[in-house]
């Protein structure tokens, strides 16, 4: 009797000792990452191309990018800034709203610039909880 009270316990601390081992196998699996680690990175791009050049000495200007996660998925829906600097001052030119591909596209008008100094237009993302914030290169126009 003895003998079979010494065997159970020892398969019941066996048995224990197993359940033990796989809950914690289960807290450090192996493979891939599951769950959100953070907002993703995010790449802003930004073209500008003259449609019109007008009598005025103005230019009607197209500009269009991509907002795109580093695996170049476009982010759709979210909000971009497009803005123009000249010397020393930014100017807001509007605000726009990604397609379902992370693309987007407006038309604004250049004012003549006799100066020599370049207009520079460049994009900006802000970031949410999904995405992290991003601005485009600087395009230079003269």
């Amino acid at each position: 009797m003895k003998r079979n009270t010494l065997l159970i316990a020892v398969a019941a601390i066996a048995l224990i000792g197993i359940a033990g081992g796989l809950l914690l196998a289960a807290g450090l699996q192996n493979g891939p990452l599951s769950g959100t680690l953070g907002p993703a990175t995010t790449t802003l791009t930004l073209g500008a191309t003259t449609i019109e050049e007008r009598s005025t000495g103005s230019h009607l200007v197209r500009l269009d990018g991509k907002l795109s996660t580093l695996e170049g998925a476009g982010v759709a829906g979210r909000s971009v800034d497009l803005k123009w600097q000249f010397s020393t001052t930014t100017f807001a030119i509007g605000t726009v709203t990604t397609e379902a591909d992370g693309t987007f596209t407006m038309t604004c008008e250049e004012l003549a610039n006799s100066s020599g100094t370049p207009f520079v237009y460049f994009a900006q993302f802000w970031g949410d909880s999904q995405y992290k914030s991003s601005q485009s290169a600087s395009i230079q126009r003269t």
